[in-house]
């Protein structure tokens, strides 16, 4: 089973659908996929070191800070984050 930062690579977290076809059903997929990103996320930062009880704002923080410029950006804001903690 890929780890999370495999799984950014990859484009796990992007949906394949297009937007002109089905403006909706893109919508529900991405928002879909965007919560799988947060709970595999949340379970990565537990993983690498930070208390339980900070990984969803830990990761709220990244996403917040990094979104606008992909998964990867959050992901980077992760390690920042994580180091923190550890």
């Amino acid at each position: 089973m890929p780890g999370f930062e495999d799984k950014i690579r990859s484009g796990v977290y992007e949906t394949k659908l297009l937007y002109k076809d089905n403006r909706e059903a893109y919508r529900e997929d991405q928002r879909n996929l965007t919560h799988q990103f947060y709970a595999d996320a949340e379970e990565f930062v537990i993983q690498s070191g930070v208390p339980q009880q900070y990984a969803a704002k830990v990761v709220s923080r990244a996403w917040s800070n990094g979104h606008s410029c992909g998964f990867s950006e959050v992901l980077n804001c992760l390690y920042n984050l994580i180091e923190i903690f550890t």
